[in-house]
């Protein structure tokens, strides 16, 4: 699809950086647009239909990284040789995609009010219920804690005792942190896909593939002006 469309991508691109970006230049760019980047991030459909999957833990940090995004979706089918063969692609610009992650951000708004505030609750007393009335604790205490939440460079800045060990006050932020991550994890979904209804009306890109794309981008970003 980045060769398709003409797109580019870092060179030192991670596997959860931004899959491409697209450079406005040209004479058919508006001058207003002209050296703007565009980020995209890129999803395919093997069926046929563009019933597209989306990541495992899904939650409101996928949400705020992907809002602003520009997206295209190539959707496949099986030619009469049975292999998967390219029928088109859909662009969604940020504004055509904001119904679906609106809808998934209200989903999960209650759980991300409950990890917001039900770690305060937590006093010492749960502090005891849970680890016991000790007043000093050790490093092997604090990993059955946090387990590999943290890392070694955490577990040394949270003690507040010599030789790595660990005040009451030390662990109950720790508890704290805890219970916020697994009330966060709790909350995220496996794998929402964004159903074919969304895309319906859209416009499919057959041919012209990177010049139609940039009308497109352009037209949406005028729009936002």
């Amino acid at each position: 699809m980045r060769t398709l469309f003409n797109l580019e991508t870092a060179p030192d691109r991670r596997r959860a950086d931004i899959d491409a970006i697209l450079k406005l230049e040209g004479t058919s760019i508006p001058p207003e647009l002209s050296g703007t980047t565009v980020p995209f991030e890129l999803k395919s459909a093997t069926g046929g239909k563009p019933t597209i999957s989306t990541v495992r833990d899904f939650g409101l940090s996928h949400v705020e990284k992907w809002r602003p995004l520009h997206w295209l979706f190539g959707i496949y089918g099986r030619g009469v040789d049975g292999d998967l063969q390219l029928q088109y692609c859909l662009y969604g610009s940020p504004a055509k995609m904001a119904p679906w992650f609106d809808r998934m951000a209200d989903y999960i708004a209650p759980d991300v009010m409950l990890a917001l505030h039900v770690p305060e609750l937590i006093t010492m007393a749960t502090l005891s219920a849970v680890l016991g009335d000790a007043t000093d604790f050790s490093l092997r205490e604090a990993r059955q804690l946090m387990k590999n939440q943290y890392s070694a460079a955490q577990y040394e800045r949270a003690a507040d005792e010599p030789e790595q060990h660990y005040s009451r006050v030390a662990m109950l932020a720790m508890l704290r942190e805890r219970c916020r991550y697994v009330i966060e994890r709790g909350s995220t979904l496996n794998n929402p896909h964004i159903p074919a209804s969304h895309f319906a009306g859209w416009e499919q890109i057959e041919r012209n593939h990177a010049a139609r794309l940039r009308e497109l981008v352009v037209e949406a970003l005028l729009r936002e002006q």
